[in-house]
């Protein structure tokens, strides 16, 4: 992951171009794994992974940032094409239902966003934004998208 994004941004950096990242936490994923056990929650991480693939573009990047943080890097987009794009990932992510023992079982994503230059300078500072961005997603109820504080 770091070696990808730090290339990615250095050519950004370079040609004076964007780069956003956005960070997803799957909402109450800690539950989903209690109730349904870690195969159903490993289920649901390989759904929102081919989701993700098929919503980005071939340049882009995404990885697994943590136990259930997604983390997507994009270049040369902006913060409202990065806003948008984040908006139709959480949509879609939100629609995924897996059947389990007769059981529907789904979810909704929080997001935090931060684009380069205006959020941070460095690769380091944009993941920090993004995901403090994540954390105030998450204070402020789930499901939903905020983007970094220009502060």
């Amino acid at each position: 992951m770091d070696t990808v994004l730090h290339q990615q941004f250095s050519l950004c950096q370079q040609l004076k171009q964007t780069f956003s990242i956005i960070i997803i936490d799957i909402d109450h994923f800690k539950n989903i794994n209690d109730k349904y056990g870690h195969l159903v929650g490993d289920a649901m991480l390989e759904e929102f992974g081919k989701c993700i693939l098929a919503l980005t573009r071939a340049d882009d990047f995404s990885c697994r940032f943590g136990g259930d943080e997604i983390l997507i890097a994009f270049q040369k987009m902006s913060t409202l094409e990065a806003v948008k794009k984040a908006e139709i990932i959480r949509q879609k992510l939100g629609k995924i239902v897996l059947l389990r023992e007769n059981q529907r079982v789904s979810t909704t994503v929080s997001i935090g966003i931060a684009t380069f230059p205006t959020h941070g300078t460095t690769i380091n500072e944009l993941i920090n934004r993004a995901d403090e961005a994540l954390y105030a997603a998450k204070e402020k109820g789930r499901n939903q998208i905020v983007l970094a504080s220009q502060e």
